[in-house]
C-alpha cells in the first residue's frame, strides 16, 4: 500500500508541476515589452522556471513523460528552425527590393506571439537604434542559424547582404535529413537504455536477494549464468558495467543536446566527420567575394572571426596569416586539412577557366553529400549492433532469472 501511495503521490505531484509551469509559462508570455534589463531578464527567468517545473512534471511520470519529453524537444526544434527559416527568407526578400529592414521586422513580429514576439521585436529595436543585421541577430540570439550569422557578416563586409541572405536561406538537404534520422535512432537508444537500467535496478535490488534465499531455504545452488549475473552486479565487474551505461547515456544525452542546440560542443569523431560539412560553408561565404571581385582575405577575415566552431576559427586564422603572407589560399587550405587533393584539383582548373565561385559551391554540395553517405553508412552499420547487443542483453537477463525458476520447480518435483 505505501508503494501506491507513493505511485499517486509521485503522479499528483508532477500533474501540479505540470499545472504550474504551464501557468508560469502563460504569464511570462504576458509580461509587457520593455527594454529595461530588469524587465526582460525577469521575463526571461521566468520563462526558464516555467519550463523546468513542465520538464520535472513530465519527468515524474515516467513512461509518459520521457516520450512527451522527447517529442516536445524534436517538435520544439523544428518549430524553431522554420521559424529562422521565415525570418531569413523575409529579410532576403526585403534586401533585395531595397525595403527598409526595422519595418519588415516589426511586421514579422506581428504574425508571432510569446517569446518569438518579444525576441523578433527586440531585434526591430536594435536595427531602429543603427545595429547592423548581423550584429542584432547574434545580440538576441534564437533568430538565425550559427553558421548563417558567418554568412551574414561577410555579405556585410562585401556590401553583398541580399545575397548573403539569400545564401543563408539555402536549405541543408539531404545531411538536414540524414542527421535528423541519426537523432531520432539515438533518442531510441537513449529511451532503451533508461528503462533497461531501471529494470535491471528492480530485478538486482528486490528479485536476486529473493531467489538467493529461497535457495538457500532449500539448500540448492543457483544455476551458472544466474551466479554469473550476480557476479557481474555485485561483484569486482559492477564499476565497468555502471561505467559502460553512464558512457552509454552521457552519449545519447550529448546527441539530443546537440540536436536542439543546447550545446555546440563536438566529439572528436563527429568533429572530424563535420569538418568538411563546415569547410563547405565556408567555401560558399568565400564564393560571394570571388563573384564581386573583391579580395578573398576581407571575406576570409569576416568568418575568421565570426564563425561559430572554434576549431574552424583557429584553422581560418591560420590560413587568413598565410594568405596574407602571400601563399596560395587553395594550398593553405588542403594544408588545415578543410579540402582534400581533388578538391585542390577542381578548384585550380576552375580558377584557370575563370568559374571558381561556381566551383566552390560545387566543392561545398560534394561536402554535404560525402558527409551525408557516411553518416549513412555508420547508420546502416552500428544501429543494428546496437540492437543485437541489447537483445543478447535481454536474452541473458530473462535466462539468468527464468533458469533458476525452472531448477526450483525440477527441485520440487
Amino acid at each position: 500500500m505505501s508503494a501506491q501511495y507513493e505511485e499517486l503521490a509521485l503522479l499528483i505531484g508532477g500533474l501540479s508541476a505540470l499545472l504550474l509551469g504551464i501557468v508560469i509559462l502563460a504569464a511570462a508570455g504576458r509580461l509587457p515589452e520593455s527594454d529595461k534589463p530588469g524587465r526582460r531578464r525577469l521575463r526571461r527567468q521566468s520563462s526558464i522556471l516555467g519550463w523546468g517545473l513542465l520538464a520535472c512534471g513530465l519527468l515524474a511520470i515516467p513512461f509518459f513523460g520521457a516520450v512527451i519529453l522527447i517529442v516536445a524537444a524534436l517538435v520544439f526544434v523544428r518549430l524553431r528552425r522554420a521559424r529562422q527559416q521565415a525570418l531569413l527568407w523575409t529579410l532576403a526578400v526585403a534586401a533585395e527590393r531595397s525595403l527598409p529592414l526595422t519595418p519588415v521586422v516589426e511586421a514579422f513580429a506581428d504574425e508571432r506571439s510569446g517569446g518569438a514576439r518579444h525576441d523578433t521585436l527586440a531585434l526591430a529595436r536594435l536595427l531602429k537604434s543603427g545595429v547592423s543585421l548581423p550584429d542584432a541577430l547574434a545580440a538576441v540570439g534564437g533568430l538565425a542559424p550559427d553558421y548563417a550569422l558567418a554568412t551574414l557578416h561577410v555579405g556585410q563586409e562585401l556590401g553583398a547582404m541580399p545575397q548573403g541572405l539569400r545564401q543563408a536561406t539555402a536549405p541543408a538537404g539531404l545531411c538536414q535529413a540524414v542527421w535528423q534520422q541519426l537523432a531520432g535512432k539515438l533518442a531510441y537508444l537513449c529511451f532503451l537504455c533508461v528503462y533497461a537500467l531501471g529494470i535491471i535496478i528492480f530485478l538486482t535490488v528486490k528479485i536476486m536477494p529473493a531467489f538467493q534465499k529461497i535457495f538457500a531455504d532449500f539448500g540448492a545452488q543457483l544455476p551458472a549464468i544466474t551466479r554469473y549475473a550476480i557476479a557481474a552486479t555485485f561483484g569486482e565487474a559492477w564499476p565497468l558495467v555502471a561505467l559502460g551505461y553512464l558512457l552509454l547515456l552521457a552519449l545519447t544525452l550529448y546527441a539530443i543536446l546537440r540536436y536542439l542546440d543546447v550545446i555546440s560542443w563536438e566529439l572528436p569523431l563527429i568533429a572530424c566527420l563535420a569538418r568538411k560539412l563546415h569547410a563547405g560553408r565556408v567555401l560558399e561565404s568565400l564564393a560571394m567575394a570571388v563573384e564581386r571581385d573583391q579580395p578573398l582575405v576581407k571575406a576570409l577575415a569576416a568568418v575568421a572571426r565570426c564563425y561559430p566552431r572554434r576549431s574552424i576559427r583557429r584553422r581560418l586564422q591560420v590560413t587568413l596569416v598565410e594568405v596574407a603572407a602571400g601563399a596560395d589560399w587553395i594550398e593553405s587550405f588542403r594544408s588545415q586539412g578543410l579540402i582534400s587533393r581533388a578538391d585542390v584539383a577542381v578548384l585550380r582548373a576552375a580558377q584557370r577557366a575563370g568559374n571558381l565561385a561556381w566551383a566552390m559551391r560545387e566543392v561545398a554540395e560534394s561536402h554535404r553529400r560525402r558527409l551525408a553517405y557516411q553518416v549513412q553508412a555508420w547508420i546502416q552499420v552500428l544501429f543494428p549492433v546496437a540492437i543485437v547487443c541489447s537483445g543478447l542483453m535481454v536474452l541473458a537477463l530473462v535466462a539468468g532469472y527464468f533458469l533458476p525458476l525452472a531448477a526450483l520447480i525440477q527441485k520440487l518435483v
